[in-house]
């Protein structure tokens, strides 16, 4: 147990996440822990304050993650069964959720809330304990890993001119995602309400404070589109020409398989999610709150809630300033928001004073070297600030901030990997890019002139 465990640290944040959403990751995360050897022990708590989630963990999820992907991310047709199911899940979500829709817009109950909600659940449960959590870790460290390899191996073939196209090539998904369908249908689409139609879940991460993506999304995005025409090298050319040994091949087949599986992951719980969104929607009219006043419980909470006909209105209005999301015995969400443990204050002020260099150096996604004003993305409503030419800085990016992703002439990201979303976007637009600085959102600010030097993965404020 003890090689699984590490010093607390910081190990990701979400903006405008509900605490309903994070209680049930944090679940996973304990779900997680316990297939790969951390039992009855708190190793995962999460902040939120000011719509804004920040998971701190001591456990060390590079071995993890490698325990996961060997076991379960090992092959292709592994991904392809994996697919298969969320594609299942997905088709049964639909004819259920239509159900339940016709089905309350009639008889609002609370029984049928309450049966509408217990039959949401299964599915969502699996889909944020399975896509969502494990193979995230999976996915997390394979990325590294499989860098590392690949680094090498352009190095001692004597290709690194070719790096950038061989390294896209490599990385290039097994089947396109929303990311680049979207990209693809908009140049030539003249009826954008059906793009709006088909992917307005783009931005439905959060069960209960998500919303539908809208048609000005997709008229930002289309004014904006420019599709490069990448060029790639293929797979067994460029096996050819790097020479792995018969280890090394079989994670080069495999890296199609893992990087469309990456994307398309996020896109099925968000598509989940936005099928079901008219269930939250119907129990906060129900209980005569606000909807975002809903997102301030956890499931088992709202399912008593809907059990007893009422719902705890102070206990939201204590949670809304400041609360702690932990899990008691591995099994039940906890949400501490007064006299919050000294434990807690003790480790989030730790973790983040390990973050206080203010050097921003990282990993390069993509090559290259340009100057420009930052813009902050914290959420989808910044998009609307964001000007062209500016370089864009977040967190991490996600499908929904393409519009201001077309206009930027580079990324820089607080985390992600070689396959992050960031990264994707940048071999495809052909820009440069820096993931996983960790530091970027707390040093920069909007309006700094910077240099993105991605031939170094090191950003410079320089006025």
């Amino acid at each position: 147990m003890s090689e699984m465990l590490t010093k607390w640290h910081k190990l990701l944040s979400r903006a405008d996440t509900d605490l309903t959403t994070i209680s049930e990751i944090d679940l996973a995360f304990y779900n997680l822990a316990k297939e790969t050897g951390i039992k009855n022990r708190e190793f995962l708590f999460t902040n939120l304050v000011n719509r804004e989630v920040t998971h701190y963990t001591e456990a060390n999820f590079e071995k993890m993650g490698r325990y996961i992907y060997r076991k379960y991310l090992n092959h292709p047709d592994d991904v392809i069964k994996h697919y298969k199911k969320g594609l299942l899940i997905l088709s049964k979500t639909k004819k259920l959720a239509k159900r339940w829709n016709k089905t309350i817009d009639k008889d609002n109950s609370f029984s049928n809330l309450s049966s509408a909600l217990a039959d949401f659940y299964p599915d969502y449960n699996i889909i944020t304990n399975f896509y969502s959590v494990i193979i995230w870790a999976g996915l997390e460290t394979w990325q590294s890993d499989f860098d590392r390899m690949l680094d090498e191996l352009i190095k001692k073939s004597h290709q690194e001119k070719d790096r950038e196209k061989i390294t896209a090539s490599v990385y290039r998904p097994w089947k396109e995602t929303a990311n680049l369908q979207i990209r693809k249908k908009i140049a030539s689409c003249n009826n954008l309400q059906k793009l709006v139609d088909d992917y307005r879940f783009l931005d439905s991460f959060s069960l209960i404070w998500s919303k539908p993506v809208k048609l000005s999304w997709f008229r930002a995005l289309k004014k904006n589109n420019k599709l490069q025409t990448a060029s790639f090298i293929a797979l067994n050319k460029v096996i050819s020409i790097i020479k792995p040994n018969s280890k090394q091949q079989k994670s080069l087949e495999l890296a199609p398989y893992l990087v469309f599986l990456k994307d398309w992951r996020d896109e099925l719980r968000r598509e989940q999610v936005y099928y079901w969104s008219f269930l939250f929607t119907a129990i906060a009219k129900k209980f005569k709150i606000k909807k975002d006043d809903l997102g301030y419980l956890t499931l088992s909470e709202i399912k008593e809630a809907l059990l007893k006909n009422t719902v705890d209105l102070d206990l939201i209005k204590l949670r809304k300033s400041n609360c702690i999301i932990a899990v008691a015995n591995n099994k039940v969400p906890v949400v501490f928001s007064k006299n919050i443990s000294k434990k807690y204050t003790r480790i989030m002020l730790q973790a983040s004073s390990n973050l206080n260099s203010q050097e921003i150096s990282g990993l390069i996604a993509y090559r290259g070297a340009v100057k420009g004003s930052v813009r902050i993305i914290k959420n989808i409503s910044d998009i609307k600030n964001f000007r062209a030419g500016e370089v864009l800085v977040a967190n991490t990016t996600h499908p929904d901030y393409l519009p201001a992703m077309q206009m930027a002439i580079a990324f820089v990201t607080n985390e992600g990997g070689i396959i992050s979303h960031a990264a994707i976007v940048a071999r495809e637009t052909k820009k440069p890019c820096i993931v996983g600085t960790k530091n970027a959102t707390k040093i920069l600010k909007d309006g700094d002139m910077v240099e993105v030097d991605a031939n170094k993965g090191i950003v410079k404020i320089i006025k």
